[in-house]
Formats: C-alpha cells, sequence, structure tokens
C-alpha cells in the first residue's frame, strides 16, 4: 500500500484537480491530495480485503428492522453523513402475544469532526437482545470519512469500518430436569467480535450504499449454528425541495447472503411539513423465483425541534403471524445540531 501511495502521479493529479475545481486551491494542493488521498486509500483496501477474503461463516447478530429508523446499523459509512449529532433509544418487542418472544434494544450515539472539507464520522451503537434463554449484549463501534467528489460541494463519498464485540448468554436454569447430556443448568457465556464496513455516495436528491456485515468468523460453543457474511445495497430519492408541504422519500433494501438467500425491501415514505412522516417496508423472499412476502411494516414519526418520535407496527406476511399480535417498535430520539451564523463571513 506504501507503494502504490508513492508511486501515483501527485502533480499531475493536483493538475486535473485545479481544472475541475479551481475555485479552492486548498483542495487541490499537492500535499493536501498526498495526505486525503493516503487516508481514502488505507480505507479502501481495508474494505477490499474484507469482503473479499476467504469464505467465512458467522454467527447471526440480531436482525435490525430499525434500519428505517437508523440506516448507519447496516452501513456504517452512513455514520456522519449528517452534520448535526443524534443520540436514539430505540425498544422493538417481536411477535407480541409470545411467551418469550425476542426482545432487542438499541442505544445510538454518533458525531461529525468536519473542517468543512472532509469529515470524520464517530459512532456507539450499543443493544441488548433476549431471545428466550439466549441473550446477546453487545455494541459496535463505528469510523467513517466523507469527502466531496465534485466542485459545487453536492455530492459526497462515505466510507466506512465497524467493529463489534459482543457476549452470548445461555441461561439453562429453567431448562425441564429431564436429564439431558448437553443441559447443565447453569448460565454459559461468552465472548465473539464481528466487523462490518461500507461505501456511501449522497446528495441532496438521492443516496446509494452498499455494505458487507458479519465478516469474521467467530467460534460458538453456545450456538452451532451459523450464517454467512451479507451484503446490502441501499439506495433511495428525496423528491421535493425543503419547504414544501409534502416530501416522497423512497428507498429500496437489497440484501445477499454467500448461501444464495436473497430479499428485497420497497420502502415508500411521506413527510408532511417536514415534522410528521409515515413510511412502510415491505419485504419480499427472493430464494425462488417469484418468491413470497414475508412482513409489511408501518412507521408514524413526529419531529419537535430536536426531539424526534417514532413508532414502528410490524405485521408478518407469513403463516406464523395468525399465532400473535405482530412486532412493535419505538424510538425517542435527540439531535444536537452546531451553532452557526447566519453571515458566510463568519462560519
Amino acid at each position: 500500500m506504501d507503494l502504490l501511495y508513492k508511486i501515483l502521479p501527485w502533480t499531475w493529479i493536483a493538475k486535473v484537480c485545479s481544472l475541475y475545481n479551481h475555485s479552492n486551491a486548498y483542495i487541490c494542493d499537492r500535499n493536501n491530495l498526498r495526505h486525503y488521498g493516503y487516508s481514502i486509500l488505507r480505507i479502501f483496501i481495508l474494505f477490499i480485503y474484507l469482503a473479499s477474503s476467504y469464505i467465512a461463516n458467522s454467527q447471526q447478530l440480531p436482525v435490525f428492522q430499525q434500519y428505517i429508523l437508523q440506516p448507519s446499523l447496516l452501513n456504517p459509512a452512513i455514520t456522519g453523513s449528517e452534520e448535526c449529532s443524534r443520540f436514539r433509544l430505540m425498544d422493538r418487542h417481536q411477535w407480541f402475544g409470545f411467551a418469550d418472544a425476542p426482545k432487542t434494544q438499541v442505544l445510538i450515539a454518533e458525531s461529525t469532526l468536519s473542517d468543512g472539507i472532509r469529515a470524520h464520522g464517530l459512532g456507539i451503537h450499543l443493544y441488548n437482545d433476549i431471545n428466550g434463554a439466549q441473550k446477546q449484549l453487545g455494541g459496535d463501534f463505528g469510523y467513517s470519512f466523507h469527502f466531496y467528489l465534485n466542485r459545487r460541494k453536492t455530492l459526497k463519498m462515505g466510507l466506512g469500518l465497524s467493529g463489534t464485540i459482543y457476549q452470548i448468554a445461555l441461561d439453562e436454569r429453567d431448562f425441564s430436569n429431564i436429564p439431558d447430556p448437553i443441559v447443565n443448568h447453569n448460565i454459559t457465556r461468552e465472548f465473539n467480535f464481528d466487523a462490518s464496513t461500507g461505501i456511501y455516495i449522497y446528495h441532496d436528491k438521492f443516496f446509494a450504499g452498499f455494505s458487507a456485515v458479519q465478516l469474521l468468523p467467530p467460534v460458538s460453543s453456545i450456538h452451532p449454528y451459523t450464517n454467512k457474511r451479507t451484503f446490502y445495497l441501499f439506495i433511495g430519492l428525496n423528491a421535493g425541495r425543503p419547504g414544501q408541504l409534502l416530501l416522497f422519500r423512497p428507498s429500496i433494501l437489497y440484501g445477499i447472503n454467500e448461501k444464495g438467500d436473497m430479499h428485497i425491501d420497497l420502502n415508500p415514505g411521506i413527510v408532511y411539513r417536514e415534522n410528521y412522516w409515515i413510511a412502510f417496508s415491505y419485504r419480499h423472499i427472493l430464494n425462488e423465483f417469484p418468491g413470497h412476502p414475508n412482513s409489511l411494516v408501518t412507521y408514524l414519526g413526529i419531529n419537535l425541534k430536536n426531539w424526534s418520535f417514532a413508532y414502528g407496527l410490524d405485521i408478518g406476511l407469513t403463516a406464523l403471524q395468525k399465532y400473535h399480535f405482530g412486532s412493535h417498535e419505538f424510538m425517542v430520539g435527540y439531535r444536537l445540531c452546531p451553532f452557526r451564523i447566519p453571515c458566510p463571513a463568519y462560519r
């Protein structure tokens, strides 16, 4: 990587940059480009290495349907794509009405460090997932690097990485007393690690991201069933201008793992007066043509100054739905934005 960095023609790169970005000499300075390019090169090579290394099995981490509320859960490159710092608490209760049904809580804190030309996103996601006797407690720590792709400063790219550490616990104290050699009636715990990476391109009018999650192969004695690493393609539009009465925000998520399991989510959304919104998420499984429906989620949200609140109702479209009352999600968030003086001369 160092050799590639040294042999790149930075003088010529600076000349080409100045042709297309003559209004900002700082960006096209040769030394700044070298420093800037080296950071991009390191992240890009690590991204390629993780995404193309030897096939690995990975234990299934909790599936966050909450990506509608927090897309960075599926793509670390989205972290820091907004100027404001965000704090969110989400609570999901799956298959309401079943005893010991899965429950997931997620605490999110994300922020951005920017010099006006490039930005560094930092994020922490802490989660607690309970599924019967099995519990997972963990967190991931993400970093992203954002930079402009055009001289108008309207198109940006983010490159992101995140590392996850989590504890799996299996509580066998309430298991049946029937003799079984694999049941010890104790609490068994173990730690595992994982990693994700992604790329994100975004504009006021659209966005597109690609991410690879569950990249490391943990060895679990508690959960012998493994899952493959998964790849996500997430694209969407922002149809309308700020200040309009209604804004239309559709998006599509396509996911596929190394086993070949595929699904697609269609997510139409409408924003009213920038403070009230409704979104739907329809998931269709694509393993065998033409596939089959899986779930339909309805989200309602409201923004009150720096606060935001949302509720989601997940209705399964499979035979299991008639045995429970759906899945329910709740979110409360707070946004902290940097103070800006209106006059551009003082920014």
